[in-house]
């Protein structure tokens, strides 16, 4: 908890080992223009000549300019849009006629008012689904222009609810089936400080986005002030109990309102991992401890406290449950007792769905079958650390019974911006190429979700002091660099993939080059051998050398490089042998200024 103080960029010919590659934004707003219904033939010719004379403009250079990436007109070094990642971004803008997937569409061919309405609303619906960026290749003093589209490709309406363990215990299935990649975020004040209408923007917006689960407080301690409302009451001004920290006085109507919020994300195929007592970082005023273990809330309290919450979230089929909460109860205390008795209470009530568990032990995270007292209870082994992640994720993946693994806390955007855990998102590839079956992220402005302060500056803890609010935070870079995170898994049999070093299906894969601590490379493969995937973490700017062992695939291998910052590839010319000791270097600088890089490599794959 942060309250501690499609399309490829190739090599180019003759260049060198890297490609810089940047990000631009989705439209430009000097050219953006609707397109608006042209049933009639006359008003179809009239945009397909002017959606030619923007495609001649396009093509025409500059005055005095090469053919680099312009927006409006102007080079991209002299636009004024802002920075990502230290790269100068550019303009995607859709000056062609084509849709923001890049889709060149004709336009609406119904006459009828209805059935034009129907097709404005298909094509919103594939809008939704769909992101473009623009990315700029520039090797060797040359410069090349390639669309990047961020696809989602599953939604949390794709999945029909509730959640299972899948068989062999690796990751979580639908009703039908299907794996279920946790694409994750943590939304802690969602709950209680968004209004319903903001509440349904935000769901909206992560739904669309791809995000299939959001991680809330069910009350919140004590985490903000004035203007926002004073806890632990909501934006509604409902406090949880009738008398204050007394759990044996729950008030319905702002339990009412909490599965309202629940409802809310089933409308939108999301699924609520809900922490119903939070027990705050240390155990002190952040979260509830301290009334957990006053004299009002006994055993017996903490139960019928436990059923009342069942009872009323039994139904809802898009819930998994947290234990704990940043904070893990000393073994055998009555703390401990009290808080089992709560989640013994929502289950015996006939609340069945999964749990997970939260727990820090001495300030350095944990994952959630390290607490003895729950360790049955937990369904899914969640990882709750911010320095190496994949240490965390290799023991969860290694402790019995196999239990899904998945990134439960790390650190935050906006958090730590000048420790070791940056850049931050390579906690979420290291889990997942550690035997993970999805992540959780979250960002500053994200977690609180202050909507009654407007903008503001990050003032709490070790936070970069950002100047904004969480409505801007949807389109984050880190947002959309955990959307590069599920488009390549989504893409992948990623279910199958197990870990380097798990012998005999798949023995250690990096033969050369391996790094500790920050450094370490992380693999893994599918035990058939059609595919290997490896996480080269930065080190600095400069290309880095290293071995895999490729003699278990099932053949020679087409290699890529994937850009964790962009979702821009580097692809390898030839195939890589089948042998030990196959060397391989880096490209290099990434998108955002840093040099860490996937290999992924697929045996068999088609030319």
């Amino acid at each position: 908890m942060p309250v501690r103080p499609a399309a490829a960029v190739p090599r180019q010919p003759g260049g060198s080992d890297g490609a810089r590659i940047t990000r631009g934004r989705a439209c430009c707003p000097r050219f953006r223009f609707r397109r608006r219904h042209a049933c009639g033939s006359a008003a179809r010719r009239r945009l397909r000549r002017r959606m030619a004379w923007r495609r001649r403009r396009e093509a025409r250079p500059a005055r005095g300019q090469d053919r680099g990436v312009r927006c409006g007109g102007r080079p991209a070094q002299e636009n004024g849009s802002r920075r990502h990642g230290g790269s100068r971004a550019s303009c995607g803008g859709r000056r062609d006629g084509s849709d923001r997937a890049g889709r060149h569409r004709a336009p609406c061919r119904y006459r009828d008012r209805g059935a034009a309405e129907l097709c404005r609303r298909r094509r919103a619906d594939a809008l939704a689904r769909t992101r473009r960026r623009t990315l700029a290749a520039t090797a060797a003093g040359q410069t090349d222009r390639r669309s990047v589209q961020i696809v989602v490709r599953t939604h949390g309406r794709s999945y029909e609810y509730p959640l299972r363990v899948a068989p062999g215990g690796r990751h979580l299935i639908d009703q039908r089936g299907r794996p279920f990649l946790i694409k994750g975020e943590t939304a802690w004040l969602a709950l209680v400080n968004l209004t319903p209408e903001e509440q349904e923007r935000y769901l909206a917006d992560r739904s669309a986005k791809g995000f299939n689960l959001v991680e809330v407080m069910l009350i919140n301690h004590d985490y903000t002030s004035s203007p926002n409302p004073a806890p632990p009451a909501n934006r509604a001004g409902e406090r949880p109990f009738l008398t204050p920290g007394d759990f044996s006085t729950p008030d319905d109507a702002y339990f009412d309102r909490a599965a309202g919020f629940v409802d809310r994300a089933a409308a939108h195929g999301v699924v609520v991992l809900i922490a119903p007592t939070y027990l705050g970082f240390d155990g002190e005023r952040e979260g509830w401890w301290k009334e957990l273990t006053a004299p009002a809330n006994t055993r017996p309290g903490c139960a019928a406290f436990g059923r009342y919450l069942g009872a009323r979230f039994k139904g809802k089929k898009n819930v998994l449950w947290l234990a704990g909460g940043d904070f893990a109860p000393p073994a055998g205390s009555e703390g401990e007792a009290r808080h089992w008795e709560i989640v013994r209470g929502i289950r015996e009530a006939g609340a069945s769905q999964p749990w997970t568990g939260h727990w820090n032990f001495d300030h350095q995270g944990g994952i959630s079958t390290d607490q003895a007292r729950f360790r049955e209870t937990m369904a899914l082994n969640g990882v709750y650390q911010y320095a190496n992640a994949y240490r965390y994720a290799s023991r969860a993946y290694d402790s019995q019974p196999a239990k899904p693994v998945f990134l439960l806390e790390s650190t935050y955007e906006h958090e730590h911006p000048r420790s070791d855990t940056q850049p931050f998102r390579k906690a979420w590839w290291w889990t997942m190429l550690s035997g993970g079956s999805g992540v959780l992220w979250s960002n500053a402005f994200l977690w609180l979700t202050e909507s009654a302060r407007g903008t503001y500056r990050l003032d709490y803890g070790d936070v970069d002091h950002a100047v904004s609010s969480w409505a801007a935070e949807l389109e984050s870079p880190g947002t959309f660099e955990a959307l590069h995170l599920h488009a390549l898994f989504e893409g992948l049999p990623w279910d199958r993939l197990v870990p380097s070093g798990r012998a005999p299906a798949v023995p250690s894969l990096v033969a050369s080059g391996q790094g500790r601590g920050q450094k370490h490379i992380a693999a893994a493969a599918t035990p058939e051998g059609d595919l290997l995937v490896a996480y080269v973490p930065p080190t600095g700017t400069r290309p880095r050398s290293f071995a895999l062992d490729l003699s278990r695939m099932r053949g020679a291998g087409r290699a890529r490089w994937y850009d964790p910052s962009t979702g821009g590839w580097v692809y390898i010319s030839g195939t890589l042998p089948h042998s030990a000791a196959v060397e391989l270097e880096t490209p290099g600088t990434n998108g955002a200024g840093a040099n860490d890089w996937i290999l992924v490599v697929e045996a068999g794959a088609p030319d």
